[in-house]
């Protein structure tokens, strides 16, 4: 039972990084989401596969996928922060 935690992780890293290939955008965000809480870089990763996927110049001119990735990365980071500092605090 002490082994759970990681394997649950590892799972929802995976799901991250693969969805871009099975659904869309949406349920692609929302698994990134989740799985920004068992590590805050996954969303950065998604974003990065999501526009080598499908950014073109001519849909849009900046790659917007690396940016709300990495929108996602930070405010990820900071929630985990938070988190950590007040589990020790108490």
């Amino acid at each position: 039972m002490g082994h759970a935690r990681p394997v649950v992780r590892v799972v929802l890293i995976a799901a991250a990084l693969i969805a871009p290939f099975f659904f869309t955008i949406g349920i692609t965000s929302f698994i990134a989401l989740i799985a920004a809480a068992a590590s805050p870089s996954a969303p950065l990763a998604v974003g990065i596969i999501v526009d080598a996927l499908y950014w073109t110049k001519a849909a849009y001119p900046y790659p917007l996928g690396t940016f709300a990735g990495a929108l996602l990365t930070a405010a990820a980071f900071m929630v985990h922060s938070f988190i950590e500092t007040r589990i020790m605090r108490v």
